[in-house]
């Protein structure tokens, strides 16, 4: 859990240069995964549905930021400045997709772990 904490700051404050994409809305992760060493089957299938909706929603950005630098490299408005800061926010929220889904992991083998 603290792993996510650090990267979602880290990923906030790239994200936060927001003018670079503007037409592109981020979406916030889960704000805590259920603990497999105590979470019931239940818990953890709602923490599976907000993993899955996150990931869906990550993913629309991703493709946004892609189409968004596709778009002004095609028009010739693509700075080196607004690529790397384009290229900065992807790369950041990619690597909160994958601390996420290492996370989620964990705690699927935690509750596999305590339940078998």
């Amino acid at each position: 859990m603290k792993k996510i904490n650090l990267i979602v700051a880290a990923a906030s404050i790239v994200l936060s240069a927001g003018a670079y994409a503007q037409d592109c809305v981020d979406t916030e992760p889960p704000a805590e995964l259920a603990d497999g060493a105590t979470a019931t089957i239940e818990e953890l299938g709602a923490t599976q549905a907000e993993v899955k909706a996150y990931m869906a929603a990550s993913n629309v950005f991703l493709e946004c930021l892609e189409k968004q630098q596709s778009a002004a490299i095609e028009s010739g408005t693509e700075t080196e400045e607004t690529m790397a800061v384009r290229n900065e926010q992807y790369n950041a929220e990619v690597d909160q997709q994958t601390a996420i889904a290492a996370d989620w992991k964990e705690q699927v083998g935690e509750y596999k772990a305590r339940t078998q």
